[in-house]
């Protein structure tokens, strides 16, 4: 049996853990946004100067580049439910840490989570991002 000093030291290095997870995750996240953001800045211009199988090759890197990152972002939700679930034995483990950690919260006992996670967000910015390049690619061997 674990003595409370290494139960909490437990606890605090999953916590550390699941938080650098987190940061990772966003981390990813916010290198996505300017790659993409560039491809469609060149796709505009491939546009504009009606370079049509230009626009198709980017349009396809980008609807690549837009799975990659949903698969991405899956990984990390799967890393956060593992987090989670580590989290809530240790805890629920120690009936003493588990009132204690409780009565911290600003919400109090019964805050439920929300139904969507801003990572489930994100994974939705990612299926409309995907579904831009497609509609580009289509567009631009239709024209």
């Amino acid at each position: 049996m674990l003595s409370d000093e290494e139960r909490f030291r437990l606890v605090e290095l999953t916590a550390r853990l699941g938080e650098q997870e987190a940061d990772r995750t966003w981390h990813r996240f916010s290198i996505s946004l300017p790659l993409h953001a560039g491809l469609i800045a060149i796709v505009t211009y491939a546009l504009s100067k009606n370079l049509m199988t230009f626009t198709v090759i980017l349009a396809a890197l980008g609807t690549a580049m837009a799975i990659l990152w949903y698969r991405i972002m899956v990984f990390s939700q799967f890393a956060e439910a593992r987090w989670r679930s580590d989290m809530t034995r240790l805890i629920n483990e120690d009936p003493t840490l588990k009132a204690a950690l409780r009565s911290r919260s600003s919400a109090g006992p019964d805050l439920k989570r929300p139904r969507w996670s801003s990572t489930d967000n994100a994974k939705a910015m990612v299926c409309v991002v995907g579904t831009f390049w497609i509609v580009v690619a289509v567009y631009a061997l239709l024209v």
